[in-house]
């Protein structure tokens, strides 16, 4: 089973959106909401070896989406966006 981190919740449009009363002006990533997606991955990676230490027989692995998206968002050079 694969079990998928959560995204930086503050960098997607609709969190920004509700945040401000202009969108499109002040769009900017909400690092309250980022650090609390962060904190809430660090938790659900060190639990699942719990879970499968508690499921004989199973396999979870962890993806991390939080860190490729970041990187995505904050350098969009090194993936073609200028």
């Amino acid at each position: 089973m694969v079990i998928a981190g959560l995204p930086p919740m503050g960098c997607l449009p609709i969190q920004m959106s509700t945040r401000f009363e202009l969108p499109g002006i002040f769009r900017v990533c909400l690092e309250d909401q980022n650090s609390d997606a962060q904190s809430y991955n660090s938790k659900l990676e060190k639990l699942l070896p719990q879970i499968q230490n508690s499921l004989p027989g199973s396999k979870i692995l962890y993806v991390d989406i939080y860190t490729p998206l970041d990187d995505m968002i904050n350098n969009p050079e090194k993936y073609g966006k200028i």
